[in-house]
């Protein structure tokens, strides 16, 4: 029975549904679950990426549309925690994806002093720097990212390699993405840079 779901199990099902890309239920359980807890920032960050996801579907008037609902979504959530880096993050995804430099560089730059040792914020500030053509400050925060996230992980070998492509040190990019395949032989990715 619908009415007799749980904070939690709606939450679960707008889960299941976005992975599903069943964007009307997920949003409507989202939006349920804030009724029942208006500060759980978690619902906010999905109704953001939500939003962030139906945005990458399209390349006309429709992208902004949903680029600025991720943005109000997210917003919302960094009002009540002003310090969340995930929703900073998010936000920054957002900003990156309208080439708003200054904004992206602003959250990524306060999410680095709250979480300095988290990698998926270098990662972003790499993916910024490469969209700018400024492959050398790229390459810094993909060498960030390998140590933060790992030996375990190939993200950072990854990155590494996309930059040198770009900036035409193919050599080097290859080397990168064979170190990503000794990290993940499976990894597609690095299959196809390699």
């Amino acid at each position: 029975n619908a009415g007799q779901r749980s904070l939690f199990q709606w939450y679960e099902l707008g889960l299941q549904w976005k992975a599903n890309k069943q964007w009307d239920p997920a949003r409507r359980a989202f939006l349920r679950v804030l009724r029942m807890r208006p500060k759980l920032i978690a619902a906010y960050l999905q109704l953001a990426k939500l939003y962030l996801a139906r945005a990458s579907r399209y390349q006309d008037y429709r992208r902004t549309g949903w680029l600025k609902l991720a943005r109000r979504w997210a917003d919302r959530g960094l009002r009540i925690d002003l310090k969340h880096t995930h929703i900073m993050s998010l936000l920054a995804r957002v900003a990156l994806e309208e080439k708003e430099w200054k904004t992206v560089e602003y959250l990524l730059r306060q999410a680095i002093q709250i979480a300095p040792k988290e990698w998926g914020i270098f990662a972003l500030r790499s993916v910024m720097f490469m969209m700018q053509k400024k492959h050398t400050k790229a390459l810094k925060d993909a060498g960030k990212v390998t140590l933060l996230a790992g030996k375990l992980l190939p993200v950072g070998y990854l990155l590494r390699g996309s930059i040198l492509y770009k900036s035409e040190r193919y050599f080097e990019g290859q080397q990168a993405y064979r170190k990503a395949l000794q990290v993940d032989p499976h990894n597609l990715q690095a299959k196809i840079g390699e």
